[in-house]
């Protein structure tokens, strides 16, 4: 594919792949090796969790042992059970696991000598790119053993998944921009980079005891790849839930969209931790302030009715409690017991069969005259289209949303309405809030994305899009201050402080212009100031770069509605809300 082409998708639910068992063949060759390789042990990597004693490994042979990271190591690979048909071969090379393995794409790990494969049931896709501009997603993708492995961790599965999608492909633009030039300058050399990608939802939640999707993939990223960095996860929920098993075992993560205020002192980050996104505290102020103008912009004879709806997890908690700590509303705080009849607040569960039904019921025979909704996009099927459908006669409720729904989803519900006859005019009616803001970083970011991915318009100012952009560019270019040995969490985190130093003369833009003049200051390990497409990543100790909060509507245009950024936002550097919203 070129950079024009339509790019494949990441694969749907149904077609996430079931990890393979190394061939028969594979552990006879991986014996025969092992005389040549006395001195390696062997990690045997059946699953992500094997062991909790050395009782638990006496099946593999070889005097294994459980270690540390809950996983089985034959001391002696030559005695190591060759009946095992899942036991990894030793290695050398990364062609010898990738033929080990029938084909599919594995690495010999630098560290332990033996082969692991990339793809699990929760990370079904390899994602690398060559210099001609074609994405690799096959065995080309990892044959050279220069290659850095990365990982990343959003929704490919549900109501979110046009939004992950569109995060790997960030990704893929990224990685496009730097091979077309000869890969990652790392010392006096450049190097290729493949992501492994994971999907860190769960359509059901599970049970029993088992892992969530975001530990189970974070740890086949951590425990059997071993990536030293990782750009995830797909919300704050995941993200909380995926740091045990990457910063505080020495891996970096990068979240794009994690806006929960929760993670600013979350103590598992261990100084690997950063986001391209805001604190919703910030989030907080300019939609606390649209919720107020449109109070008084309303005239009723009445108090005003207000409905919030929030997500059980710690993106939508988080932000329902900076709502309701903030809100004035019919002259006294939103939580005052004389609002007691004009407020309701409504938390839903995070899991994917959530029934709505009751919710849509209770907020038609409430009426609010404002709704607002701090969730995802499992919300415009689940309340906003619903009620609409089951709403009588004006006066018609106005959505104040947060970042979590501005993505085609609602797109695709305004434009039903305006085909509907009569409309009910809902675009008119939507407006919200997301992290970052239209700027010239920005808008060149959309006009490559757009590019690459044609007919995917709205996906590249989806919240999280451009903030994937900017951690993918975050991690390469932190890679590249990597002296001596393999990249670990702790070398690429000193390299992107290195690279987001606040100096004036030397700004670099994310995108193609800037590698060159980048790579240089990289080489020399000196520092620069990146400015991102997202924000201008200028972090903090703990890890967060404060960014303008846009408001946002649905513009109708001339064409589709498409999601407009007003003049009104939050100015992060004066830390007040300016301009006015006026939405064509």
């Amino acid at each position: 594919m070129t950079a024009s082409s339509s790019p494949s998708r990441a694969p749907l639910a149904g077609d996430l792949p079931r990890a393979r068992p190394w061939p028969r063949v594979a552990v006879a060759w991986a014996v025969a090796l092992s005389a040549s390789l006395a001195a390696c042990s062997l990690l045997v990597t059946r699953g992500a969790t094997q062991c909790t004693t050395d009782a638990d490994c006496a099946g593999f042979g070889g005097g294994a042992r459980c270690t540390a990271e809950k996983v089985c190591r034959v001391a002696d690979a030559s005695l190591a059970d060759q009946a095992s048909v899942d036991a990894p071969p030793a290695c050398t090379t990364n062609r010898q696991c990738i033929d080990a393995s029938g084909g599919e794409p594995a690495i010999c790990r630098k560290d332990t000598r033996v082969c692991v494969k990339l793809v699990s049931p929760d990370c079904p896709r390899v994602v690398a790119v060559a210099a001609s501009g074609d994405v690799v997603t096959d065995r080309r993708a990892v044959e050279d053993d220069a290659t850095i492995v990365l990982g990343s961790l959003t929704s490919l599965r549900g109501p979110n998944q046009l939004k992950g999608e569109a995060r790997v492909n960030a990704i893929e633009l990224a990685l496009q921009e730097f091979s077309t030039r000869g890969g990652v300058p790392v010392g006096d050399k450049t190097r290729p980079v493949a992501f492994v990608s994971c999907n860190d939802i769960d359509l059901v939640q599970p049970d029993g005891g088992e892992d969530p999707a975001a530990v189970r993939a974070a740890r086949h990223l951590v425990s059997t790849v071993g990536v030293p960095a990782i750009l995830g996860g797909g919300n704050s929920g995941t993200t909380t839930a995926a740091l045990k098993e990457t910063t505080l075992k020495g891996t970096l993560l990068i979240a794009p969209s994690a806006t929960t205020p929760a993670l600013t002192n979350n103590p598992d980050k261990a100084g690997l931790f950063f986001r391209t996104a805001p604190s919703d505290a910030l989030q907080a102020i300019p939609l606390v302030q649209l919720v107020s103008e449109i109070e008084a912009g309303t005239t009723t004879p009445a108090d005003l009715r207000l409905s919030l709806f929030s997500k059980g997890d710690s993106y939508g908690q988080g932000l329902r409690d900076q709502i309701v700590d903030n809100l004035t509303f019919n002259g006294k705080k939103l939580s005052d017991p004389g609002n007691a009849d004009f407020y309701r607040g409504l938390e839903y569960k995070t899991d994917a069969g959530f029934d709505f039904a009751p919710f849509v019921t209770a907020t038609l025979a409430y009426r609010p005259h404002i709704i607002v909704i701090a969730g995802t996009n499992e919300t415009v099927d689940g309340l906003i289209k619903p009620i609409e459908a089951g709403w009588g006669a004006a006066p018609l409720p106005i959505y104040v949303l947060t970042d979590g729904l501005k993505a085609d989803k609602l797109i695709a519900a305004i434009k039903d309405d305006l085909a509907a006859e009569p409309s009910k005019g809902l675009r008119a009616r939507v407006r919200g809030t997301a992290p970052g803001r239209r700027n010239g970083v920005n808008d060149k970011f959309i006009l490559r994305y757009n590019a690459r991915f044609p007919g995917e318009a709205s996906a590249a100012t989806t919240f999280g899009t451009a903030g994937a952009y900017d951690a993918a560019y975050l991690l390469l270019y932190g890679l590249g201050y990597t002296t001596g040995g393999s990249p670990t969490g702790a070398s690429v985190a000193a390299g992107i402080r290195k690279a987001t130093r606040v100096v004036p003369a030397s700004v670099v833009e994310v995108g193609p212009a800037g590698i060159d003049v980048a790579g240089r200051f990289v080489r020399a390990g000196g520092e620069f100031d990146l400015n991102g497409a997202s924000s201008p990543l200028e972090f903090d100790e703990a890890g967060e770069s404060p960014a303008d909060i846009e408001v946002w509507c649905v513009q109708k245009g001339t064409g589709s509605p498409t999601f407009f950024s007003t003049d009104k936002y939050y100015n992060a550097a004066t830390k007040m809300v300016v301009g006015s919203f006026v939405c064509p």
